[in-house]
């Protein structure tokens, strides 16, 4: 079977990531990084695999990464953020790992996340 395109793209990056990973060249350090979430910026700190997948979900979704983060947040409940999108990339390959599915938070902490 043979990849074209952007499906062709996304198995190299996997693939490239997880040798690297695999051979200890990328040890997946913790990073903490800058994002904008409804207007406002905000800092999420995760291993370069849980990068990596948010990126390619975004790019299947045709979405910007911005807009998968800020649906993310939408929907998480009680946990930070950077937890929220591990366990959002988790939910992605391993669904039956993440019991519960969190349901949008209510509340004044949400009304003022908007």
């Amino acid at each position: 079977m043979t990849y074209t395109g952007r499906r062709r793209s996304t198995i190299l990056t996997r693939s490239l990531a997880f040798a690297n990973m695999k051979r200890g060249m990328m040890k997946s350090p913790i990073i903490k990084r800058s994002v904008v979430v409804n207007g406002h910026k905000t800092s999420i700190t995760l291993e370069d695999a849980f990068w990596i997948e948010l990126r390619l979900i975004a790019a299947e979704r045709k979405i910007g990464l911005g807009k998968l983060i800020t649906q993310v947040d939408a929907e998480r409940r009680d946990n930070n953020l950077s937890s929220a999108l591990r366990l959002f990339v988790l939910a992605k390959y391993r669904p039956g790992a993440v019991a519960v599915r969190q349901q949008p938070r209510t509340g004044p902490s949400a009304a003022a996340r908007t």
